[in-house]
């Protein structure tokens, strides 16, 4: 009698003693859409005559009036679940409806926050999902109590406010301005996006989303497979 053969999460399938198929990839009943957001901004700053007065740390000398958010790429990621792992999807395998619609641009006066990121304490602003607590779907998942039933996922924009008025730097002639900020992100907005339109196409079968789960500021979309209309 043949012997099955292959391996790993996707193992051979036996069709009688003498047929094998080997690494199968069904439509799994679950996938996983995940989306990152980043601002767009450009960090600005202005001159004066110094000198002036002596630096206070932590100080800056960049601030931002206008953020734009976007998706972190121009294509989601997105996770098949093959029964007993989490694997890639390529682009190219998936057909997905358009991304939920983010909030337009945020404006911020001269000088209300901190605009350049630097390993020493500096950050721009960021926008980021937030996590929050809810209902695990009721499904055969080992990940299910990770996500909740919500279709609306919140968001918000942080930033480090300026704690002071700007300064020329503390030596002579035509200088960059410098303020004192806080290093604590503060909330400078909120937003809300609904993932409840979303649809997949994978391997011929429709899927749609069930749940959302935040981790990281990211948000990931649990889509379950559609069950087949009846044949006519």
């Amino acid at each position: 009698m043949a012997e099955a053969y292959g391996g790993g999460p996707n193992p051979p399938v036996q069709l009688d003693p003498f047929q094998n198929i080997v690494n199968v990839h069904w439509a799994s009943p679950f996938l996983v859409v995940g989306y990152g957001l980043t601002l767009d901004i450009t960090a600005q700053g202005e001159r004066g005559i110094g000198p002036g007065p002596p630096l206070v740390e932590p100080f800056s000398e960049g601030f931002v009036t206008e953020a734009v958010p976007s998706y972190g790429s121009e294509q989601p990621s997105v996770e098949i679940w093959t029964g007993g792992q989490w694997v890639d999807v390529e682009p190219d395998e998936i057909t997905l409806s358009a991304a939920p619609e983010l909030p337009g641009a945020y404006s911020f006066e001269a000088w209300e926050v901190q605009g350049i990121t630097a390993p020493i304490g500096l950050q721009a602003p960021i926008i980021r999902f937030i996590e929050e607590s809810g209902t695990p779907p009721d499904i055969n998942l080992p990940d299910a109590h990770l996500y909740i039933t919500a279709l609306v996922a919140n968001g918000e924009v942080v930033a480090q406010d300026f704690i002071s008025e700007p300064q020329p730097l503390p030596i002579g002639g035509d200088v960059p301005l410098w303020a004192t900020f806080n290093p604590a992100l503060v909330q400078k907005d909120t937003f809300s996006i609904s993932v409840a339109d979303l649809t997949a196409t994978y391997k011929n079968r429709s899927y749609l989303p069930i749940a959302t789960r935040v981790s990281g500021g990211a948000l990931a979309v649990l889509m379950q497979r559609q069950a087949l209309p009846p044949s006519p």
